[in-house]
């Protein structure tokens, strides 16, 4: 009879899935961009013909000074009807007014909403800055362990492909629309344990390889809270400020890669 012997690694192997937010709204332009669109903005008017809409506005100028006219003279509007019936005044209102609601329901016209009074929880916050989920992490421990600021990770099983468990650990640890992207890992992070831990673990250390993901649109994601006590939607820099240990910032710099 002959047995087959199959070598186990000397390393913990995770897979760890980094799934972004992208923005829902563009980024505030800065105030050199500003004077540049609005020098650029007086240039084309200057040098472009009249368009459609343009044409039509003045035509509607024209038939409400007629109008307030005729009103003035109390004389009768019907040689106007079928004239004035939805204007570009009364369309660009109601531009006016759904820019107000949005402008209200995300907060991006007020600077200090956009910056942080928003609940982190929140993946809606920061509108116009794409986010990362990152989480405390407990391993299935029930001693009051939590890990420090990390992104979502999980052991892989013997002879399971790193994509399937990127896969497993979305389905197993969260409930959303999250899709991985690519069969490739992005980075790889190295951990070696402490000795105590590496001697009772009979393992060197763990390596972490990260999997870009990105969380749907008009979708909200549920965490397995019992497993991620703690988590946050962050941006770049405040990825760089909450998440400890310059060598793990590092091994995922090319996620924050715009």
């Amino acid at each position: 009879m002959r047995f087959t012997h199959v070598a186990r690694s000397s390393w913990d192997i995770m897979a760890s899935v980094i799934i972004h937010r992208p923005p829902i709204v563009a980024p505030q332009m800065t105030a050199i961009e500003k004077r540049y669109a609005a020098v650029q903005s007086q240039i084309e008017k200057e040098n472009s013909l009249l368009n459609d809409y343009e044409i039509k506005s003045k035509k509607d100028q024209i038939l409400l000074e007629r109008k307030a006219k005729l009103e003035a003279a109390g004389r009768d509007l019907s040689e106007l009807e079928g004239e004035l019936e939805v204007t570009n005044q009364m369309r660009e209102q109601e531009w006016q007014n759904k820019a107000t609601q949005l402008a209200k329901r995300y907060k991006f016209d007020d600077a200090e909403k956009i910056e942080g009074d928003v609940d982190e929880k929140d993946e809606k916050r920061l509108a116009d800055k794409e986010l990362v989920l990152v989480v405390k992490q407990r391993y299935g421990r029930e001693d009051g362990y939590q890990s420090p600021w990390q992104f979502p990770e999980i052991s892989t099983r013997q002879g399971e492909p790193l994509r399937q468990s990127a896969e497993r650990c979305v389905g197993e640890l969260l409930m959303g629309d999250v899709s991985i992207q690519g069969n490739a890992p992005i980075s790889v992070f190295t951990l070696r344990y402490p000795k105590p831990m590496a001697d009772a673990k009979k393992k060197s250390g763990s390596k972490v390889f990260f999997y870009n993901a990105i969380l749907g649109a008009k979708t909200a994601i549920k965490l397995n809270t019992t497993e991620f006590p703690e988590y946050a939607w962050v941006s770049a820099e405040e990825f760089v400020k909450r998440v400890p240990g310059t060598d793990y910032r590092s091994a995922v710099r090319t996620s924050f890669l715009q």
